[in-house]
């Protein structure tokens, strides 16, 4: 399953080798079809319930992180991808990034070292943000992006390896402006 949505338009698309549903969020009639589209695919796992497509009220986001604070329901996380290639060599086997569900992937800075970002001020490109707080990895992490199947235990793993559970951070964006790819990452101070 690939899934895309784009905030100006309001539109979901959802992409599986069964079919593909493009949505407008803002449509009753498009979110039904969005409920019929999972109710499809998942027929032999339902038993009986019906799947439902809600939204928060008042700008409410589902995130890990909401009920922390407001602050933390507008954060974006980041991942690290040395810190992920680094992880691979430890367990010796392939990690994909796409586990860890990340809104901004970074390279060129040195595993682990986000985690020292920590009440810091990032740079990504032209846009300011400030380091929250580590993100801690819960049991989302244990499943293959690719195959749907629980196969590493990264929070086990990360405890073993590195002697805690954390694996990216969280950032509070701080400026306007556009994030694209291949944008440098600069610490500032707050």
């Amino acid at each position: 399953m690939v899934s895309r949505y784009d905030v100006a338009s309001g539109l979901l698309t959802l992409e599986h080798p069964a079919g593909r549903l493009v949505a407008d969020l803002g449509s009753a009639q498009d979110r039904a079809a969005v409920e019929d589209y999972f109710a499809t695919l998942l027929a032999d796992t339902l038993e009986g319930d019906r799947p439902r497509l809600v939204t928060g009220s008042d700008g409410h986001r589902f995130t890990d992180v909401a009920v922390v604070s407001t602050e933390m329901m507008r954060a974006v996380s980041i991942i690290n991808m040395a810190s992920v290639r680094d992880l691979q060599e430890r367990l010796g086997t392939h990690v994909h990034h796409l586990r860890f569900r990340a809104n901004i992937y970074v390279d060129d800075v040195d595993a682990w070292s986000e985690l020292d970002w920590v009440g810091r001020e990032i740079h990504l490109g032209k846009v300011r943000a400030e380091v929250l707080v580590p993100t801690a990895r819960c049991a989302a992490t244990t499943v293959n992006p690719r195959t749907g199947k629980r196969d590493i235990r990264i929070p086990k793993e990360l405890q073993a390896h590195y002697g805690h559970i954390n694996c990216g951070v969280y950032v509070a964006i701080r400026s306007d402006g556009m994030i694209r790819t291949g944008d440098s990452v600069t610490l500032g101070d707050i």
